[in-house]
């Protein structure tokens, strides 16, 4: 499951995904002609959000589901690779590759954004309310809880998954547009047990990253 909205990534062709033996696979990928700007609502950059976090309810029958951003393309053997790092848990998560906890994330976000001359960061968290995400989190004691990357990850849409992934959602509206401090907030309060990949995304051997530039606001 993926989708691409509003222009923000190029249209990068996915290959034919293997089934493996015993597992049916059915591809969803999201784009403005099949899944129709909400202007009035929300950004594209938000509304990619709703498959990514609300994939159960386009995958109804799905025993998993797997999200992939578009700045990805899988190989074949994409469904086989996730299936065996879930494993018998409720879903599977890439470790940040280059921070650890929350409280690291926070503060080098921070520290860029304060830099003279940065824009990337600046594009993508201006006038969103990062302080007060991480007050909360913070004050709940869950500023040391392990960060993730969410670029690409696998799940079973258990009762318990369903919650977790709605908390994300509303983390992103509520606070800040970016998932990355809410999802690591939401896993560490849910009762999940995740199947951390402690593999950098970006030197996955079933994704390549396809993403050219960084763009600000799209």
């Amino acid at each position: 499951m993926s989708a691409n909205l509003g222009g923000y990534e190029k249209v990068a062709a996915w290959p034919d995904l293997i089934a493996p033996p015993g597992v049916e696979v059915s591809v969803h990928r999201f784009t403005d002609a099949n899944f129709p700007p909400r202007p009035l609502a929300m950004t594209s950059r938000l509304q990619c959000a709703i498959p990514k976090w609300f994939g159960f309810d386009y995958a109804p029958t799905a025993d998993a589901i797997i999200w992939i951003d578009a700045s990805c393309v899988p190989e074949p053997s994409v469904v086989s690779w996730f299936l065996d790092h879930l494993g018998h848990a409720e879903i599977a998560l890439f470790a940040h590759p280059e921070r650890r906890t929350i409280r690291e994330e926070y503060e080098f976000i921070t520290a860029r954004m304060a830099r003279r001359g940065e824009t990337y960061l600046r594009s993508r968290y201006a006038a969103e309310w990062l302080d007060g995400q991480f007050a909360v989190i913070e004050a709940d004691g869950y500023a040391g809880s392990q960060l993730f990357a969410s670029t690409a990850f696998i799940y079973t849409p258990t009762p318990r998954v369903r919650a977790l992934l709605k908390e994300v959602w509303f983390g992103k509206t509520r606070w800040h547009l970016h998932d990355q401090l809410w999802l690591a907030y939401a896993v560490a309060r849910s009762r999940v047990v995740p199947n951390p990949i402690n593999l950098n995304y970006l030197a996955c051997p079933v994704l390549t990253y396809v993403r050219n530039k960084r763009r600000g606001a799209a």
